[in-house]
């Protein structure tokens, strides 16, 4: 039998699937597109899981 994921396992889920993202839009690997998304987070002032949602959203691009 399965066990119900951990709260938070979700937030690790977003936060995969947005830097899977980043790593499409600006042709880079998993580790890059966390750094970008970091950095993008520290200069507007807001998380790094906001980022994330932004990116998930289409709000948020780090590319053309």
């Amino acid at each position: 039998m399965i066990d119900e994921p951990e709260p938070g396992w979700e937030h690790v889920d977003r936060l995969a699937r947005a830097m899977g993202i980043v790593c499409l839009q600006a042709d880079c690997t998993m580790d890059e597109a966390l750094v970008m998304m970091t950095e993008r987070a520290t200069v507007h002032h807001c998380t790094v899981e906001e980022v994330a949602f932004g990116v998930l959203e289409g709000i948020v691009r780090f590319g053309p």
